[in-house]
């Protein structure tokens, strides 16, 4: 916002001289402030300093009486005061107890008791020691000053202090008699009214600066506008000529005293010089549109003429370079004939031999497929011979199978009548036990008997592991037997199969021999055909040549005409665009004269 305030001088002397008043203004104030709250309280602590001297001097006869009933009417009716609102008598006792003390009835800000203690021992140490404070609720502030009140040590001790936002001026006397304290005296005062006075004082002093503040910046408008009127309306001319809208008639008030007035002279002779400057720019701008018009007109038929020379060149380049672009061709053409012509000569020839050669490989390849074809059927032949075997080492193996079956039923029946025979043999021996010495004979028979049986057992059973051993390769056996079967028919398939793809391809490679045979001798003479053309083309080439060679000096003729043309058309151009653009301007001028009024 002071920005704002500041951007024009209008504004700049406003705030300024505002500003300055206001300082001016807050100083003041505050040092009358200061006065006053100083004389009040001087005035204040004056007074009380008396009332506490008077009220000593009435109560001194009921202190030295002893007549208390008298020293109470007095200390009430001294609490009547507007500022009193405590007092505290305490005439030391024998025992060393204090005295009566009476607080003001409707003052409920105050509880005298820790006040009166804490004054009483200020007024024995005849100090302030703000850190030996142990009393609640007490602040400490100011020490306004000692001073004796009579030639025997008499000191008057005045402190000030808050509670609970109020402050008070507590009086303390003290009475000496031949160097001993025969009473003590402590009178507390409110400062209520004081502040009353000087809040008052605030309120008149808040509106006088307020006042005063609009007052200033009225004034300070006042001042700005005298002095800034003629700066904008000096600022509102120049903005007028700046803009190319000026009224060259009109002048400023030159007759003031002051710079402004000079300012002005000066300003007034600036629009005198310029409007003599355009008025002679007005006279020269029309001499210039009438020079630009002349040169245009001329310029104008230069390039007619610089238009007509380059269209008949034009034309002469034009015949010329198509003469010269089909004899060009020509050449070109018989050149690109006659290598196009070598090229397929070569070409044929090379084809030719190719094809010789591709011959010989086809006839390489035919031979090669018979043997594959011979080889393929060598092969399924044997595939099939294989085949046979397996199916035969099948049926064997099957057979091997089934006589180890029977092998092994038989090693069954022998490994049961080894079984019985052992059994017979137990019987023989028991029967033999039975009969005693005559059946001994018979028992060592039947114990070979035994014995035979059970290694007849264990054989038997030796033979049928060997059968189960037997049995489970003959099974592994006929598994991979009629796997290999598998492979060897699929063998025969694929045999088959490339027997059957080598006997096409062997005829459709008879076929591709014999259509090779017939290109090659074809090609051959194709060759020959070419070289006879190739040599007649030759000579069209040549006379092309020569023939281009003129038509290419008929050209370069017709393009230097036709760069001079161009080069005369150009600056005949360049000469009419300046003469527009000088008419172009003579105007503008014409046009920013015309703003003006002379």
């Amino acid at each position: 916002m002071f920005k704002a305030l500041t951007k024009n001088i209008q504004g700049k002397i406003t705030s300024l001289f505002t500003g300055f008043i206001l300082v001016v203004a807050i100083l003041g104030a505050i040092l009358s402030y200061t006065n006053l709250k100083s004389r009040l309280y001087k005035e204040f602590i004056e007074r009380v300093h008396g009332e506490a001297s008077s009220f000593n001097e009435v109560i001194a006869l009921d202190l030295m009486v002893g007549d208390t009933e008298a020293l109470e009417v007095k200390m009430k009716s001294y609490l009547a005061a507007n500022d009193l609102v405590a007092i505290s008598v305490s005439p030391m006792e024998s025992d060393g107890t204090p005295g009566e003390s009476f607080e003001k009835q409707d003052t409920e800000e105050l509880k005298f008791e820790w006040a009166k203690d804490e004054l009483i021992q200020l007024v024995e140490n005849q100090k302030i020691d703000k850190g030996n404070s142990h009393t609640e609720g007490l602040e400490v502030t100011t020490f306004l000053k000692t001073v004796d009140s009579t030639k025997t040590a008499s000191p008057i001790v005045t402190q000030s202090f808050k509670h609970k936002g109020n402050e008070f001026i507590a009086i303390g006397l003290r009475d000496f008699e031949e160097g001993k304290a025969t009473d003590r005296l402590i009178m507390v005062f409110s400062l209520k009214r004081i502040d009353g006075i000087l809040s008052a004082a605030k309120t008149t002093m808040y509106v006088s600066l307020f006042v005063l503040i609009l007052i200033s910046i009225m004034v300070a408008a006042f001042l700005a506008r005298y002095i800034v009127n003629p700066i904008n309306e000096m600022t509102v001319m120049i903005q007028d000529i700046a803009e190319g809208e000026g009224d060259l008639t009109k002048s400023l008030d030159d007759k003031r005293s002051d710079e402004l007035g000079t300012m002005a002279g000066w300003f007034n002779k600036f629009l005198s010089h310029l409007k003599s400057l355009i008025r002679e720019i007005d006279e020269n701008s029309q001499s210039v549109d009438s020079s630009a018009k002349d040169m245009s007109s001329l310029s104008t038929e230069f390039v007619t003429q610089s238009e007509r020379t380059r269209d008949l060149s034009n034309s002469v380049a034009e015949s010329s370079e198509n003469a010269n672009l089909t004899i060009t061709a020509m050449a070109s053409a018989a050149e690109e004939i006659s290598a196009t012509i070598g090229s397929v000569s070569q070409g044929a020839q090379a084809m030719s031999e190719k094809m010789t050669s591709v011959m010989e490989t086809i006839e390489g390849l035919s031979h090669s497929i018979k043997n594959v074809a011979n080889n393929a059927a060598s092969a399924k032949n044997t595939a099939e011979e294989a085949t046979e075997l397996s199916a035969n080492s099948a049926q064997s193996m099957s057979g091997l199978g089934i006589s180890a079956n029977e092998i092994g039923r038989v090693t069954e029946v022998i490994k049961r009548i080894a079984e019985q025979t052992n059994l017979l043999a137990l019987n023989a021996s028991i029967e033999a036990a039975s009969a005693g010495e005559a059946g001994k004979g018979f028992s060592v028979v039947a114990n070979e008997i035994k014995n035979l049986a059970q290694q007849s057992a264990v054989a038997a059973e030796e033979i049928n592991q060997k059968i189960r051993g037997i049995q489970a390769k003959t099974s592994e056996a006929i598994q991979f037997n009629s796997k290999i079967v598998d492979i060897i028919n699929n063998i025969n398939r694929s045999v088959t199969e490339i027997s059957a793809m080598v006997s096409e391809q062997n005829s459709a490679t008879e076929k591709m021999s014999h259509t090779v045979r017939d290109a090659a001798e074809k090609a051959q003479s194709m060759a020959e055909a070419i070289a006879e053309v190739a040599n007649g083309s030759n000579g069209v080439s040549i006379s092309a040549a020569e023939a281009a060679d003129v038509i290419g000096r008929i050209n370069r003729a017709a393009q230097e005409v036709r760069d001079s043309a161009n080069k005369n058309e150009a600056s005949a151009r360049k000469t009419k665009v300046s003469s527009e653009k000088l008419g172009e301007i003579s105007v503008e001028l014409a046009n920013l004269v015309s703003r003006f009024k002379l």
